[in-house]
């Protein structure tokens, strides 16, 4: 399932993502609507596994769902990181990889653990779990936030810089 996943995840950036070599105003909206769609695609894929969290699901349900959202990050990075650069200053680009790495380090770190304290059966449970739970919700929040404010910084200097409004 999981190779399966990861070659569905390839073609289909693959096919998202085109190299050009002119820098038009419709070209730079269409690499802009690459990215973004790519960064959608990641937050859907960590929504399921929260949701899969929240909703109690069985354990290899959320094994499934973290596995899936952890190998579309890969796959991304390593599409965009094959990828050329729109322009010479690359900014998107380099913002959206630098988004993927934080979003996989925090998958790898902090959710793991959050999984982890998560299938603990109930009665070995600590009040230093229950600690450690929020502690891991704010760190995620943290992180991630940033995360997607730098992207979305280096989103608008990219749109100012081929004269496109972002849609609302």
């Amino acid at each position: 399932m999981k190779l399966r996943m990861k070659y569905l995840i390839t073609l289909f950036l693959f096919a998202a993502v085109v190299s050009t070599n002119a820098q038009t105003v419709d070209d730079a909206i269409d690499w802009n609507d690459d990215i973004v769609l790519t960064q959608s695609l990641m937050l859907s894929f960590e929504d399921i596994l929260i949701e899969s969290i929240a909703n109690d699901e069985p354990a290899d349900s959320i094994a499934t769902a973290y596995i899936d959202y952890v190998t579309f990050i890969d796959v991304a990075i390593e599409v965009y990181e094959a990828e050329e650069a729109f322009d010479s200053q690359d900014i998107f680009r380099k913002a959206l990889l630098e988004l993927l790495y934080v979003f996989k380090a925090v998958a790898e770190n902090e959710y793991v653990e959050l999984i982890d304290i998560y299938l603990t059966p109930v009665e070995e449970l600590t009040d230093v779990d229950f600690e450690r739970w929020d502690d891991l919700l704010a760190i995620i929040d943290e992180k991630e936030i940033a995360a997607n404010d730098a992207f979305l910084d280096a989103q608008e200097k990219f749109a100012d810089q081929y004269g496109f409004s972002l849609g609302d």
